[in-house]
């Protein structure tokens, strides 16, 4: 879509979409790749427990990095963050003259982590903390780079992550709290993440709490850069752009919650759950665990209870009427083929 715009497209970092002719990150718009073909935790000690993450030393795992078809060799594990730190940098040197997008997806703090030996021991918090001291350290970098280049005002830097922390693996999964669940859940702490978007003189610096999916960037962004959303594109992606410009209410007010399969409905202030799970596997045995099938379903007002402590099912029968056709009428619709309204 980009492309279109006459950008430089790269993306560094994870990919984790297959690499079979016609998924490869070559062939979905990007110019230019540097980074793994999906996790880092694939090529290591298997399963993936605890006590891997805990007691295997990091030459265990062998995760090859991949410059876009050559295969380059193994990556240390604590070299992902500084490498994919200086490869950004470089491209924004190198294409400050024109128009760029740049995809950084960085492997850390996906288990296993490792920081570089500047981080290492730094952080109050053992390695997870080093680690997360190392990408506010990534971070620095690349927007120095921008002022550097003198671009930084025009040029717009999206931090988001794609799902809450994987608590199941203790200190080296990070923390959901407030919020109830970790990543692969249909609770709050599953996927509502920190979302940050930085461009100085255009976005007034504020914090707002509305519902945004991270496939609205795909027609916000083609709404920043001028080019036009082709019909049957991006079906599943609302336009923010006004919501970050003007402090305008996002237009989305529904949302599916998938983890294999459809757990929860939002809409609106409503939350109801008709599956439910505190884990995705058994950290210790590395065994998948069932979801819990909720009959009747739970109902919380994310508004007031976004630790969803207070099922409200009872009180709001309509609601939960409501809201189960509504989740049903998704599921068809998915199931087509289509989106839901």
């Amino acid at each position: 879509m980009l492309r279109k715009g006459d950008y430089a497209t790269a993306l560094i970092g994870k990919w984790h979409l297959g690499m079979n002719t016609g998924f490869h990150p070559l062939d979905q718009g990007f110019d230019y790749w540097f980074g793994t073909k999906g996790s880092n935790d694939w090529d290591g000690p298997h399963p993936i427990i605890y006590d891997a993450f805990k007691n295997a030393p990091e030459s265990a795992w062998k995760t090859p990095l991949y410059k876009d078809r050559e295969r380059l060799g193994i990556c240390p594990q604590s070299q992902f963050t500084k490498r994919y730190t200086q490869e950004t940098v470089r491209l924004i040197k190198h294409h400050k003259d024109r128009p760029f997008f740049i995809y950084l997806a960085h492997n850390m703090p996906h288990v296993p982590v490792f920081a570089s030996d500047a981080f290492k021991g730094k952080s109050r918090n053992g390695v997870y903390g080093d680690v997360l001291m190392e990408l506010d350290w990534s971070i620095g970098e690349i927007i120095d780079a921008l002022k550097e280049t003198g671009i930084d005002k025009k040029t717009l830097v999206v931090f988001m992550s794609d799902n809450g922390p994987w608590t199941m693996f203790q200190e080296f999964g990070g923390v959901a709290s407030p919020l109830k669940g970790e990543k692969g859940t249909g609770w709050e702490g599953g996927d509502r993440v920190p979302c940050i978007f930085y461009w100085p003189d255009k976005i007034s610096p504020s914090v707002n709490a509305d519902l945004i999916i991270n496939t609205d960037l795909y027609a916000t962004l083609a709404s920043f850069a001028g080019v036009k959303v082709q019909e049957g594109e991006a079906i599943d992606s609302h336009d923010i752009s006004n919501l970050l410009l003007s402090g305008a209410n996002s237009s989305r007010k529904k949302h599916i919650y998938f983890h294999h399969q459809p757990m929860a409905w939002r809409n609106g202030d409503y939350k109801i759950h008709f599956k439910t799970s505190d884990r995705i596997r058994n950290p210790e045995t590395g065994v998948m665990e069932r979801k819990v099938v909720q009959d009747p379903p739970l109902l919380f007002d994310i508004s007031s209870d976004m630790r969803e402590s207070k099922n409200i099912a009872s009180d709001y029968p309509d609601i939960v009427q409501r809201l189960t056709g509504e989740f049903n009428n998704a599921i068809e619709a998915l199931n087509n083929g289509g989106i839901y309204d």
